[in-house]
């Protein structure tokens, strides 16, 4: 069996000490494969580290296109903002001349920290870059996700904004 970068990226979890859930399907009726909430391949959690990631998994060669892809999205900025982390992998065999191929990934992750102002900072940190330093910067929130849902508290049932519900 090839190796697909869901498998590679479930994979990578568990040897992390993550349990690993797919959460995209195919839906037979569209003939589309769907992601959790439009973004996320898996969700995998840490018991021991207490920490909840949800994973968007692809090629590297597709990576640029699916993190513009989840950043546009709704959800996204909602799990950053409540303490979930976000990683996107993208994975591409690398190897030299006459040597055997291996498979590399790069994670872009996203989460968000309490600044000393107060203020919630979404980080965007990449790593596994070749020959290239990690790096880590401020990632500015847009306006359109700035303002989190009202919810009633007994029912947890949206009373405003513009998310939609299903």
């Amino acid at each position: 069996m090839a190796d697909s970068p869901y498998s590679l990226s479930a994979a990578l979890f568990r040897s992390r000490g993550y349990v690993v859930g797919k959460t995209e399907h195919w839906n037979a009726f569209a003939r589309i494969r769907q992601d959790l909430f439009g973004i996320a391949d898996m969700v995998a959690f840490c018991p021991r580290r207490r920490l909840t990631v949800m994973c968007q998994t692809t090629t590297r060669d597709h990576l640029a296109v699916h993190e513009e892809k989840v950043r546009a999205s709704v959800p996204f900025w909602w799990w950053v903002r409540t303490d979930g982390i976000f990683t996107i992998h993208g994975w591409a065999k690398r190897g030299g001349t006459g040597r055997r191929k291996l498979w590399e990934v790069i994670e872009v992750e996203y989460f968000s920290v309490m600044a000393s102002d107060g203020d919630l900072c979404v980080i965007r940190s990449v790593t596994g870059r070749k020959n290239e330093d990690d790096e880590s910067d401020i990632v500015d929130i847009p306006e359109a996700f700035s303002a989190m849902p009202e919810v009633a508290p007994e029912t947890g049932d949206e009373v405003s904004g513009n998310w939609a519900k299903g």
